[in-house]
């Protein structure tokens, strides 16, 4: 049998480590809900700030920007002539 030291002592002890689990619980949580947050935050002060989505997809909406970069290659001499964006893709992604 525990005398009445003891008892407390058991006690305060088993205090301590609910106490800490419930906290480092409480500050996982935190970490992950602020981190989310935060991005949420850049995210939407990124949708407010653009016109329009920056990673855009597909060959037809992409294909100015692949054109000017092509250009780009034959005028630094990395290419001998200026290809066309179509040269550059499978038959199969033209229509995207």
């Amino acid at each position: 049998m525990l005398d009445t030291r003891s008892r407390s002592h058991l006690l305060i002890t088993c205090l301590r480590i609910e106490i800490g689990d419930e906290f480092y619980r409480w500050l996982r949580w935190q970490r992950v809900h602020q981190t989310a947050l935060r991005y949420r935050a850049l995210w939407e002060e990124e949708q407010a700030v653009g016109e329009r989505d920056p990673y855009l997809g597909g060959f037809r909406s992409t294909k100015p920007e692949v054109n000017k970069l092509l250009e780009y290659c034959q005028r630094q001499g990395l290419t001998a002539r200026k290809f066309e964006p179509e040269e550059m893709f499978h038959p199969s992604t033209l229509s995207t």
